[in-house]
């Protein structure tokens, strides 16, 4: 049963056989736990029993849930928005932990500026935007977008922003929902977002759950479903997707003829000029890591990407 209290955020945790990793992320939130809190943990089907785990720490501000079948973890997160009933939301990684202050961190943020929609923590742009064209204008530095999306530091309200699930769910299959149902209710509605330099996370972990070269065709699809406002996010969104994505293919564990095959389709969407004009510390990192000594290429490396 779950606690009753006045619980303004939610921290989520979605779960899939990281049993260690699930019980040390609880561990690192329950010390800073206060009425205005409560978990939320969705386990996506485990092998193991992480109901047990969880009842295992007897705290009624803890609710536990199981899909039935594994639906997939973006599916499962987006289950994490379909069905908080509170003001607001962090959807915490289960293999993330946070540090001892992250907690009074995002509750004085979001009582502090309770008419934002989206609150981004570690930013690489620090300021408040209105809209669609101000959060594009956040989304500039290098890495802004891809890091956009990374839930465990970000905050969603939504109260008032219930509608937008439907664009998570729309866009669920770019690997990105939860950032495109933002995007979609600023281009709808001129609302503000923030974007903060604090640390969140004591720790993330390393283990990665997706394939790299899935995450360039996926996220592929953000193109199509913004191609009629290619003209603005052309220097921010569709940019960072070019550098990110050749950092990607670049980097997979995948054969050789597979990588070309979704270089191909990278050029087909954008176009070689434009991914040559944004992705030339890229493009001269790959054979300057082959030919140059290590220390050598460290110099150069930082003097390119400066």
């Amino acid at each position: 049963m779950a606690h009753k209290i006045n619980a303004i955020l939610t921290i989520a945790i979605p779960t899939y056989n990281r049993k260690d990793e699930l019980e040390k992320c609880i561990c690192s939130i329950l010390p800073q736990l206060n009425d205005k809190i409560k978990i939320v943990v969705r386990d996506n089907c485990s092998d193991y029993d992480a109901e047990a785990l969880v009842r295992g720490f007897d705290n009624s501000q803890i609710e536990f849930y199981k899909n039935p079948v594994n639906v997939g973890g973006d599916a499962n997160i987006a289950r994490l928005f379909e069905c908080c009933d509170t003001d607001w939301l962090w959807v915490l990684g289960d293999d993330d932990f946070i540090l001892p202050d992250a907690v009074k961190k995002v509750i004085d943020c979001i009582e502090a500026n309770p008419d934002v929609i989206y609150i981004k923590f570690n930013s690489p742009y620090v300021g408040s935007t209105i809209g669609i064209s101000g959060f594009l204008n956040a989304m500039k530095p290098r890495s802004a977008f891809a890091n956009s999306f990374f839930t465990s530091e970000c905050i969603y309200r939504i109260n008032g922003c219930q509608n937008d699930i439907y664009y998570q769910y729309k866009y669920l299959s770019t690997m990105c929902g939860q950032i495109a149902r933002v995007i979609c209710h600023l281009i709808e509605k001129n609302d503000r977002c923030l974007f903060v330099p604090e640390l969140l996370l004591e720790e993330h972990g390393s283990e990665i759950s997706w394939a790299r070269l899935d995450l360039v065709l996926a996220q592929g699809l953000l193109l199509d479903f913004m191609y009629e406002f290619k003209d603005c996010f052309k220097s921010n969104i569709f940019k960072d997707y070019a550098i990110y994505s050749l950092h990607y293919i670049e980097g997979a564990k995948a054969p050789l003829a597979q990588k070309i095959y979704v270089w191909r389709l990278l050029v087909s969407r954008l176009g070689m000029w434009f991914i040559l004009k944004n992705n030339y510390p890229q493009l001269l990192r790959i054979p300057l890591v082959r030919i140059l000594p290590a220390n050598v290429y460290k110099k150069v490396r930082n003097l390119v990407m400066k």
